[in-house]
């Protein structure tokens, strides 16, 4: 018999609203007519084609095997289309199935999935899988993990994107050096900025029960469970990514912890690891290195441990800790390859099943009158840890050499009143000092800025997509908006100035109004209408560390030619017409000293054009040529980075108003620039100087 269509929440119809990466939303509608309905709307016309194709896998009990078909899948153009599909169900019992859509863009595949449940009316339905538990798996499936593993690290995460991608990367390349099977939970603290319903209650701040609101995402999934709506989930596409490569997980809290309920995220991330058949559990921070050989070290000092009643061996050495007692009355004492301590923070140790069994693979609630006082104290979950061990009698331990390095100190997520005055420094980095200097440098601290017009709200969204995983904060100026576009609300890495509240329109100019006020070590200048590449700052940032500083790297570049610009005789060709340009948007084969470089595809460092400010672009949209003349009355060279055409490429429908199109606009413009840049004759090509002697040397023609 036909039977009808239930969302999870069993109520008639329910909206599911979910992202694809650089795709807009899409809608579809569970009816309890059978159908499922979607309505799509591309505000990107340059997606063509663009095919939709849903497919449904069996339900949860793989021995029982059904197949759901769906027909009437067609082409969507970048117009606006609607597709309706009809769904015939057959099972005789309730079922829970996963639903997969493929999204095909130019060669590409982006998945998304989302969960589907089916009450027959042959058998009771049942929907304790979700509605119980720790955690919510959008998709539906399990939170657990399958197999035995022989490591599964947990990681507590807020914030911070490109540390916790970085780290991810080494747990990688040490689990395969290992040849040990590793498992990664990363417990985000709604860093992705999820807006949920309302909710009649406030077990968010009740000591009658824990509320579990942890939900599973991953780059299939993106934000699909029902309306929810994450505005920050760009920023972790690459974390998605590589986490999806080994099914580890991501998983994210309806709301932010912080330090006085972080104790609450460490039950909870206790809970997921219960019934989990593995050796060890590691637990770090996001902002943690490791060193070469980590698992194989760590493991190591575990075993050489005699103690049968050791519980933790902690994997990061500070100097202070090292020497002093730590919330309980125990002196570190060397025993063997290791130190015997009092103490164990909330994360950088190691431990097997008997910590968790102790802590009943959850964490006591700690009060919130603990900050009355002295409101700067840490979060309490390192000494409640401690003193449970301590008076367990369990052995707390100490790695000699610090097998992690702790690289985060610049900006504190949940203690940064404590950590101004007291940092985290790593002491005795197993893989040495010069190893430790150069983890402390990565990631860079990278922020964008950009200005953008009035009529370019969608481009304006893919730019900021694009740029979100890649640097730690975004600056935007809106010139003449009436309102601040939904997708930059309330957003701690982003921020927008409106015109209206500050110098008025600026044109292009707009994206240099904190110049020289960044705290950052490299600042990226944007565009509103260019699509950058997922590596783009990665590659910026290596580029530029390949020269003596003082220096401005690009993709758009331009050499004036002076007999054109200003010859012995006849009149002069004007700007326009007097240029060599390497064009950001196409190829440049080797590296070019240039005179001016395109504003929308730079980079510097912060402490070499301290003097910038937006003081100094006089006249508006005329910001490449401003960024020009202080290049050269300040001797800072510039250079144009090779690329292949298309690696950044422009967004369909943004230049039917540039200076390009309209030939009046043009006109004037030729005019001024070609003024401006009259008046700072002679355009010498300053040469750029390489660091490293044996990377050929930039081209100046």
């Amino acid at each position: 018999m036909e039977i009808p269509l239930f969302p999870l929440c069993s109520v008639e119809e329910k909206n599911l609203q979910f992202l694809f990466p650089t795709v807009p939303s899409t809608r579809l509608n569970l009816g309890s007519d059978g159908q499922i309905k979607s309505n799509y709307e591309d505000p990107y016309i340059n997606i063509k084609p663009l095919i939709i194709h849903v497919g449904v896998l069996s339900w949860v009990d793989a021995a029982d095997r059904f197949v759901l078909s769906i027909d009437g899948a067609r082409c969507l153009s970048g117009t606006g289309d609607a597709l309706e599909l009809d769904v015939v169900l057959n099972p005789s019992r309730s079922a829970l199935y996963r639903i997969e859509t493929d999204l095909q863009l130019s060669g590409a595949t982006f998945r998304q999935a989302y969960s589907l449940r089916l009450n027959s009316p042959l058998m009771d339905a049942k929907t304790e899988e979700l509605s119980e538990g720790v955690c919510s798996s959008i998709a539906g499936e399990s939170c657990t993990i399958d197999q035995q593993q022989d490591v599964v690290v947990t990681i507590y995460s807020y914030d911070r994107p490109r540390h916790l991608l970085l780290l991810l990367e080494d747990i990688t390349r040490e689990a395969d050096r290992a040849e040990l099977k590793v498992h990664v939970n990363v417990i985000d603290d709604n860093s992705i900025d999820c807006v949920y319903p309302a909710q009649h209650d406030n077990v968010y701040d009740s000591d009658s029960k824990y509320e579990n609101d942890l939900r599973e995402f991953s780059i299939d999934q993106g934000s699909s469970q029902f309306d929810l709506i994450c505005p920050s989930l760009p920023r972790f596409r690459r974390v998605l990514e590589i986490l999806g490569r080994r099914n580890w997980k991501f998983f994210s809290s309806r709301e932010r912890h912080g330090k006085k309920r972080y104790w609450h995220q460490v039950a909870q991330a206790h809970r997921l690891l219960k019934g989990i058949q593995t050796r060890f559990f590691v637990f770090l921070p996001d902002d943690d290195r490791l060193c070469e050989d980590f698992f194989r070290k760590a493991i190591s000092a575990w075993e050489q441990i005699t103690d049968m009643n050791k519980a933790s061996l902690m994997l990061h050495v500070e100097e202070k800790r090292a020497k002093e007692a730590v919330w309980t009355p125990l002196k570190p004492v060397r025993e063997g390859h290791v130190y015997r301590i009092g103490w164990v923070e909330s994360g950088n140790f190691l431990c097997t099943s008997k910590l968790l069994e102790l802590m009943n693979y959850s964490f006591p609630r700690i009060p919130s009158n603990r900050w009355d006082q002295r409101p700067t104290l840490s979060s309490g979950v390192g000494s409640q840890l401690s003193e449970t061990l301590y008076k367990a009698k369990l052995g707390m331990f100490l790695t000699i050499n610090s097998l992690v390095a702790h690289v985060g100190n610049e900006e504190s997520k949940m203690n940064s009143d404590l950590r101004a005055s007291e940092q985290l420094n790593t002491y005795m980095f197993e893989d040495g000092e010069d190893a430790l200097e150069k983890l402390l440098k990565e990631p860079p601290s990278v922020v964008a800025t950009l200005a953008t017009k009035w009529g370019r709200l969608r481009s304006l969204q893919s730019v900021v997509h694009s740029l979100a995983c890649q640097v730690d904060r975004i600056h935007v100026y809106l010139n003449d908006y009436e309102f601040v576009p939904a997708f930059l609300r309330g957003l701690s890495w982003v921020h927008v100035y409106r015109s209206q509240d500050e110098l008025g329109d600026l044109g292009d100019t707009g994206k240099f109004f904190k110049a020289g006020k960044f705290h950052s070590q490299y600042v990226v200048t944007a565009d509103d209408d260019l699509v950058y590449p997922p590596d783009y700052v990665d590659k910026l940032v290596e580029f530029i560390r390949r020269f003596q500083p003082p220096i401005i790297v690009g993709l758009h570049g331009i050499i004036l030619r002076e007999e054109l610009l200003k010859p012995q005789t006849g009149i002069s060709r004007g700007y326009y017409a007097s240029r060599k340009v390497m064009m950001g948007t196409g190829t440049v084969e080797q590296a070019i000293d240039v005179q001016i470089l395109g504003t929308g595809l730079t980079m510097y460092r912060g402490e070499d054009l301290p003097y910038l400010s937006v003081r100094s672009f006089k006249l508006k949209n005329m910001a490449d040529v401003w960024f020009g003349i202080e290049a050269k009355r300040n001797n800072v060279p510039m250079v144009v980075m090779p690329h292949e055409q298309g690696w950044v490429f422009e967004v369909a429908g943004t230049t039917e108003d540039s200076l390009y199109v309209s030939y009046t606009k043009r006109r004037l413009a030729d005019k001024a620039l070609t003024e401006v840049v009259l008046k700072e004759l002679p355009w010498a090509v300053l040469p750029s100087t390489l660091l490293n002697t044996s990377t050929p040397t930039p081209s100046s023609t």
